[in-house]
């Protein structure tokens, strides 16, 4: 038995390092810390023990990355705010307010409205999910705060928080909403601009995939467990001036004919799987990631300016950050 246990040891250590000379290793010192990591074999289903080894301890092996209940993750950072830990100060509020409350004011004097969206954080929507030692703090978050102030105001504003608060709408493995919880926030947004015309998306299909989330992959960066989502499946109607890599290119310009409306979208990751929602009716749309308004994003026009920025980056608002 301990000859056995010393030859299961021994295997354990060599055979990853056998990688190292099948697959030819660079170990000049410019290039061995890299080479090592990408050859070692059986590299990842390792990663992938260890971190199921450690998420049965309740552990995670990322400090961006907490474990929830019944397989739900959440971004570390967002969670001090959830549990009171992290307070938003009445000074930066007013701040972000009167941001935006200046930017509202700009756009009617061009013959424009502003609507600011907030994607809230995944733990502000689904709290049930959150580990035990995570109790949300009562009271209102700084969510709650600026949107009370904005309508003293009188700045436009979804309530992502109401309209998604009580449905299935954020992914179980992923930082941001799903597509049905996007399509929730685009009807919101059809009804606040008006634009009746445009498709309420009534006889949408949905299908299931196979997705994996971004905080799977800051658990395990090569590998990870998909998550069976529902897929939404919009026939895309919009085109692009250019080409559009990927929906988080800096600048997406797009065309829809037919369509109504002129817009401009400030936004971050959130609106990755709601803009196509917008360019399909929309006549025309500048879409920018970015926290604030530029004025080389304006076009005269323009009817309806969108700011969109997640819950956790509040104080980014009006600042020159590009989430």
């Amino acid at each position: 038995m301990k000859k056995a246990f010393v030859i299961l040891c021994l295997a354990l250590l060599v055979i990853p390092a056998a990688g190292l000379v099948m697959k030819g290793a660079e170990l000049a010192d410019g290039k061995r810390d890299a080479s090592v990591t990408e050859n070692v074999l059986l590299r990842n289903g390792m990663v992938s023990a260890h971190t199921a080894l450690y998420a049965l301890a309740g552990q995670s092996t990322s400090d961006q990355v907490v474990l929830g209940k019944d397989g739900y993750l959440y971004l570390a950072e967002t969670l001090p705010a959830t549990v009171g830990a992290e307070k938003t100060s009445d000074e930066e509020i007013e701040r972000i307010a009167g941001y935006l409350k200046e930017l509202s004011d700009e756009m009617a004097s061009r013959g424009s409205r502003l609507i600011f969206l907030c994607a809230p954080n995944k733990a502000t929507i689904l709290p049930e999910h959150l580990p035990w030692n995570a109790l949300p703090a009562g009271g209102e978050s700084a969510l709650d705060r600026l949107q009370r102030r904005l309508g003293e105001l009188g700045v436009a504003y979804i309530d992502a928080k109401a309209i998604l608060s009580e449905s299935k709408a954020y992914f179980r493995t992923d930082t941001h909403w799903n597509d049905e919880g996007a399509l929730q926030v685009y009807r919101a947004l059809r009804a606040e601009t008006g634009m009746d015309a445009w498709d309420d998306y009534s006889d949408l299909v949905f299908k299931e995939a196979e997705r994996i989330g971004d905080l799977t992959e800051l658990l395990v960066p090569e590998g990870g467990t998909p998550e069976t989502v529902r897929e939404a499946q919009p026939e895309r109607r919009f085109r692009t001036t250019g080409i559009m890599r990927t929906a988080m290119d800096q600048r997406i310009l797009t065309t829809c004919p037919g369509g109504e409306g002129k817009l401009i979208m400030i936004r971050d990751s959130f609106a990755n799987n709601l803009f196509p929602y917008l360019a399909n009716n929309a006549a025309s749309m500048r879409i920018y990631r970015a926290a604030s308004f530029d004025g080389k994003m304006w076009e005269d026009g323009t009817d309806v300016v969108i700011l969109e920025i997640a819950e956790r980056n509040l104080s980014d608002i009006g600042r020159e950050t590009a989430p």
